[in-house]
């Protein structure tokens, strides 16, 4: 009996696979081809989206702000439109404003970070200043990761005489029921395929309502650089700084980050004086470009003050260097302050001290009116 049910189990199982080898005809290749693509585009998640959701819910709603980012349009291309971008604020408190800090975040970081951008986004409304903590893009996956080890198939099995012969008449039968099954499957294709045009005659009507395809949004963001795009959502976060009245803006720049503040600074080149605008660069990570040549994007005599807080691990001749040439671009004002970077709490709440009185020494508040901006 054991043997028996042994058999029974091994013949269903290799007739299952035999079945699943079958090869399919062109259309029906084509058609799976087709549903598959379909199921990734319609099930695509946003990362970015699900990231800020889940951000949303551990925050007060009153910190909430969403931007409206307008991204570049990429080389023969057209027009993604606009992307909503989540930002948290902090408000000052205290009735004397000094003016408003906008964080970035390094790359691959949220709003909220818990090293540097938090405690410097809840610790700076204590002095005077309105925070603004943005929201980074997230690096695409174009593609999968390949496979690394082969697909394995099935096991090999060795089948005796009685359960071989069993096999191929069970197989003979499935081919026959197979065959008028395909033979009903091509009637109702056919049948499909005509409706399917009836539909497309009809949707040819000018006045209806044409369905936007939301995968080609998502290939025209996809070829736009990291850096423009980020450089656009720092755009976007001193234009509504500026529509809420503020007139002395900080930029502060975490890690990498800090190459999108330098692209701004390139961007808005010969538009700064020394005062409404200051830079402050904690534990800066620089391209090779930037590395070698900051001139480039500060232009000749920046006046802003900079604050560089330089990791006293790096090598000392790369921060020399930066400094260098800031100076050969006239930048009088560009700071470096070695700091011992440690993300335990109380080192922390030291860091948001020193950026704090370096503020209030070289970007103090405006008096516009009756209030500080």
């Amino acid at each position: 009996m054991k043997w028996f049910c042994l058999a029974l189990v091994t013949l269903i199982f290799s007739s299952s696979m035999v079945l699943a080898e079958d090869a399919p005809d062109a259309s029906e290749g084509k058609e799976e081809s087709e549903t598959k693509s379909e199921a990734l585009r319609v099930g695509h998640i946003d990362l970015d989206k699900v990231t800020q959701q889940a951000l949303i819910s551990e925050l007060r709603q009153k910190e909430v702000v969403w931007l409206d980012v307008e991204y570049p349009i990429p080389e023969g291309g057209s027009s993604a439109g606009s992307v909503q971008v989540l930002a948290l604020q902090r408000p000052s408190q205290k009735p004397q404003q000094h003016g408003a800090v906008l964080l970035v975040p390094g790359i691959g970081q949220h709003a909220d970070w818990p090293q540097v951008i938090r405690p410097v986004r809840s610790g700076l409304p204590e002095a005077g200043w309105y925070t603004l903590a943005l929201s980074l893009p997230g690096a695409s996956i174009d593609k999968v990761p390949e496979r690394a080890l082969p697909v394995k198939k099935f096991d090999e099995l060795e089948l005796s005489p009685a359960l071989a012969e069993a096999l191929n008449n069970k197989t003979a039968k499935n081919e026959d029921s197979g065959k008028d099954k395909s033979d009903g499957e091509a009637e109702k294709s056919e049948q499909a395929a005509d409706k399917d045009d009836a539909v497309t005659e009809d949707s040819s009507d000018p006045d209806k309502p044409v369905d936007i395809d939301l995968a080609d949004k998502e290939k025209q963001l996809k070829a736009i650089p990291y850096q423009d795009k980020a450089l656009a959502h720092v755009n976007a976060g001193i234009s509504y700084l500026q529509q809420q009245g503020y007139q002395n803006i900080v930029l502060l720049a975490y890690r990498a980050s800090a190459n999108i503040a330098f692209e701004y600074l390139k961007q808005k080149q010969g538009t700064f004086s020394n005062k409404g605008f200051a830079l402050v660069l904690v534990d800066p990570e620089f391209d090779e470009p930037l590395q070698v040549d900051l001139a480039e994007h500060l232009g000749q005599n920046f006046q802003p003050p900079v604050l560089e807080m330089v990791n006293s691990v790096e090598d000392e001749s790369s921060v020399k260097a930066r400094l260098a040439s800031a100076n050969v671009a006239g930048a009088i004002n560009y700071m470096q302050v070695d700091y011992a970077f440690n993300l335990s709490e109380g080192p922390q709440k030291n860091l948001v001290r020193r950026i704090r009185y370096w503020l209030e020494k070289y970007a103090p508040g405006m008096i516009v009116g009756n209030r500080s901006r």
